[in-house]
Formats: C-alpha cells, structure tokens, sequence
C-alpha cells in the first residue's frame, strides 16, 4: 500500500478516523488542540470566517503517520493557506519521525501544485522539528521560504518545579502579601468563595458566559460588532467531544465569586504533563479585587499542587502574566510563496519598519490583503 497523503475537508470523513487520529496525535504531540474534536469545531469556525478547512492525514500501510490542520481561501485570484488554529494554539505539523521528511515532501508538493497556492503563512512553536524539512522541500520545489522568531506572537511557559509553597518562597513575600491583601478586600465586600467544576452541563457554559458578558471584553465586542467570542464556544464544544474519549485529557474551569455573585473564571486543560490555561475573564464590576489573576493564581497553584504538569502553558504574552514571572518563548513565522509578487510581500511582511506603518497608516486600508493577516 505504501505512503499516501489524504485530504479531509469534511466533518464526516474526520470522524470515521476519530480514533485513530487521537491515538496518533497522543502519542506524538502534548497539544490537546490536535485532537479530533477540536478539530472538528475549528473546521466550523473557520468555515463561518470564510475560510475551508483543509486537513491533511498521511498513511504508511494503514497507519496514521502524520497530519497537519491547514485553511485557505482564495482572495484576488490567489489561494493563500494558514494553519487552522491561531497562533496561541501552537499549531505544528505532527508527524512519526521516521517520515518526517517525506510527509513533508508531500505536503509542501500538495500544496504548490495540487492546490496551486501562492502564499501560506504560519506561526509555529519555536520547537518544532520542523523548520529544516520546510526550507529544505520548499527550495527543491522553487518555493521562496523564510523563517523568524517573533516576541509578539510569543507565549508564557511557566515550568514546574517543586511544591507550591518553594514556588511562593522563590517568588518572594510581596507575592503572597498580594494575594493576601485580594482576600482581605473581598471578606470586607461580603466574602468570596473558590471552586472547579470538571462536569460537562450547560449550567457551567452559562456561568462562564455571565462572566464574559460582564467582562471588559463585551464592550470591545460591541465595537467591532461581533456577537459572541466564538472561540470560546468551539473550545468548550470542543472539550464537550474530547472528554472521556482521550486518556491523559482532563479540564476544569475555575470559578470565584464575591459576595455570592461570579467575578471571574479560569478555564484549565492538561493533556499529558502540559498544564494550559485556556480562558480567563472578569466581571467588570470586581475589577478592584484582581478577581482574574485571583483565579488564575488558583489554577497555577492548582497545577503544581496535582504533581502531575512538567509545565504550564499560558498560551499568550500578556502584562498581567509576569505577576508569575514565567518564560516567553517566542514563535516562528514561516512563509512560503512561489511567484516575485508574494516574495515581495514575505519580505514585507518579515520588515518591522513596514509592519509599523502597515498598522499605524494604512490601517484598514490593507485589511483584505495578504499581507494584513501577516504580523510584524
């Protein structure tokens, strides 16, 4: 039978090898977004955005031996390919090592001249295994290819080492004292109260949602005229498929409420020995409490306290995750493109000096081409 590349761009053919795919992606990744059912909703998602899911599955002799989770869409006549999955979800290509060379062969062959795309643009995980294989196929099929590191699309990995207690000690007394003055405040305003669910029920979803629809993000949704965080509602769909199927998967969302009413939530996941914190938010009438690094300050202790995570990935950069003081690791930008055109907008693209005026000048102007949806 041999090797074979397959595309899958429907929900139906995904799940007829949901078990095989989970299987594969358990033992050859940490990423929980690679599982079937989380696939199967950022195909949706995608689809609603415009863009079409394109996931590709390798086979040797019947068994999965790689698969990567791309969209396109095509825009001016030009097909442009992405990853499925944003950034702070760590997309990669997934692979047996034994073929990593060749499924990525296939992959880049497929993409350049069975899908006869011109640009594709991807952020991976600043580990991957996957950079030399890329350039390497890219350049025996004449594709222009460039890789960077990039801080702004980077994400805060805090390991874990040692009890709760070291951890608090390492951090020094102001960052217990912080903690404890959140609590001091909260008792005065009526007292507060912490704990997980892990039970998949609609009342859960809804609690998060009162929290999100009383959050400083609804008035930023509002201004942009979007109805809801939709990726919000295909994580927890997500996890909804996910739970009971995969060993090694668990999640919990953490709740606090002062003064009996929610103030904010932590959605966790681990798969394997990863920790992630998903999403997190606050009810806007307790920002003065700090009720989102309370809950989440929660979660990390959580984590170390399960003895379980070798790490916890924050998923973004944000300023109020150095309260935890972890490390950034940036991600990579790749791009591939095959005409001058799209190698002039990789280069571009890879320029800071261009990527400030591109968001400071031309602003919307550029929002439907190529290069906007590639970050400086």
């Amino acid at each position: 039978m041999g090797f074979s590349l397959f595309e899958i761009t429907g929900f139906g053919r995904l799940l007829g090898i949901e078990s095989e795919l989970n299987d594969f992606v358990r033992n050859h990744s940490d990423n929980p977004f690679l599982l079937c059912g989380f696939v199967r909703e950022f195909m949706e998602l995608n689809l609603l955005r415009g863009w079409r899911p394109l996931v590709l599955v390798a086979f040797e002799d019947g068994k999965i031996v790689g698969l990567v989770p791309f969209a396109f869409r095509r825009r001016f006549n030009a097909v442009n390919v992405k990853f499925l999955f944003g950034l702070h979800y760590s997309p990669d290509f997934v692979v047996d090592e034994a073929y990593r060379e060749t499924f990525l062969e296939h992959v880049v062959s497929f993409l350049f001249e069975n899908l006869i795309c011109q640009f594709v643009d991807l952020v991976l995980p600043l580990e991957s295994s996957n950079f030399e294989f890329l350039k390497r196929n890219c350049e025996a099929n004449g594709v222009y290819f460039r890789a960077y590191p990039t801080v702004k699309c980077g994400h805060c990995v805090l390991p874990v080492r040692g009890s709760w207690s070291d951890f608090e000690k390492l951090r020094g007394s102001d960052f217990r004292r912080r903690f404890r003055r959140m609590e001091r405040k909260m008792k005065e305003a009526g007292g507060y109260e912490v704990y997980s669910v892990d039970r998949v029920e609609d009342s859960v979803f809804e609690d998060v949602l009162y929290i999100e629809r009383r959050s400083w993000k609804e008035k930023w949704r509002r201004q942009r005229k979007a109805v809801a965080d939709l990726e919000l509602f295909k994580i927890w769909e997500g996890v909804k498929r996910v739970c009971g199927k995969v060993p090694n998967f668990k999640w919990k969302v953490w709740f606090l409420k002062v003064n009996g009413e929610l103030a904010s939530y932590a959605l966790t996941l681990q798969f394997k020995n990863v920790g992630y914190i998903v999403k997190t938010s606050f009810n806007e009438k307790f920002r003065g409490f700090y009720p989102g690094i309370y809950i989440a300050n929660v979660a990390v202790k959580d984590f170390f306290e399960g003895a379980v995570v070798e790490k916890i990935d924050y998923q973004t950069n944000l300023p109020f995750m150095e309260t935890w003081r972890p490390m950034v690791y940036p991600r990579v930008r790749a791009m591939m493109g095959r005409k001058s055109f799209y190698r002039f907008i990789i280069f571009l693209s890879s320029n800071r000096g261009f990527c400030t005026f591109r968001d400071q000048v031309l602003g919307p102007f550029v929002s439907n081409m190529p290069f906007a949806f590639a970050g400086g």
